[in-house]
Formats: structure tokens, C-alpha cells, sequence
């Protein structure tokens, strides 16, 4: 008993210190729906964590983290109906990682990897039905 109730005490602790976040809207459309949402670690605004855009329509067209002020981690971006247009990941500012590109209809459009900003590696490109057009060698 004493071992549950110290374990519910940790857990207790641990979320109360998780910092807060302060969510800023930045213009609303005319229906009402926020077009930015902006999230920040301190009440200043000084550091921005988080940062959400919206079609009129309510949905999401890009969803991204920062760190430092800088564009941080995963990335993505959506079309006006829903469809995933982009994910991408970054590094303090820089595209860092797998990118990927679809078509409205959700088919890839194109797939790869940054290294420090640059195209490295083999891409991939296709066409909206899915089938691969070409390939190509970014390899230094």
C-alpha cells in the first residue's frame, strides 16, 4: 500500500512540474475560426514551442515545433481536405531527415532525405496514380 500510494506521489509530482504553455490565437476567419495558433513557453512570448495554421474551413493546414525559435522536429502540412501535402523534419532551423510529399488524393509524390539543409541520398518521384517516374541520385 505504502509503495502505491509513493508511486501516485511521484506521478502527482512529475505532471504538476511539467511547464505550462501559453496559447496565443493570432486573427480569427469571419466564421470564427482561428487562422494561428501560436504556443509559447513563457507568458512574454519570447519563446515560441508550437505553431498551428487553419484553413477556413476548420481544418489543419500545417502543424510545427520550434526550438529556440527555430523550426524543430517534425513538420507537416495538409491540404484544404484533410490529405497529408508534406511532412518534413528539422534540426534547429534546418530540414534534417525523411521529407515527403503527397498529392491531394494522398498518393506520394515524392520522398527523400536532408542532410544539414542539402538532398542526399536517392529521391523518389511519382505520379498521382503512384507509379515511380524517376529516381535520383543526390550522393556527394
Amino acid at each position: 500500500m505504502k509503495l502505491k500510494l509513493f508511486l501516485l506521489f511521484i506521478l502527482f509530482a512529475l505532471i504538476s512540474c511539467k511547464p505550462s504553455t501559453i496559447s496565443m490565437v493570432d486573427g480569427f476567419y469571419k466564421n470564427g475560426i482561428p487562422e494561428k495558433i501560436n504556443y509559447y513557453s513563457t507568458i512574454d512570448r519570447s519563446e515560441l514551442i508550437k505553431k498551428e495554421l487553419y484553413y477556413e474551413n476548420g481544418q489543419l493546414k500545417l502543424i510545427g515545433n520550434y526550438k529556440n525559435n527555430r523550426k524543430h522536429g517534425q513538420w507537416l502540412y495538409y491540404f484544404e481536405n484533410g490529405i497529408k501535402s508534406n511532412e518534413s523534419w528539422f534540426v534547429n532551423g534546418i530540414l534534417e531527415g525523411r521529407s515527403s510529399s503527397f498529392y491531394k488524393n494522398g498518393q506520394w509524390r515524392s520522398s527523400g532525405y536532408y542532410l544539414k539543409g542539402e538532398r542526399v541520398r536517392v529521391w523518389t518521384y511519382f505520379d498521382e496514380n503512384g507509379q515511380l517516374i524517376k529516381k535520383v541520385d543526390f550522393s556527394r
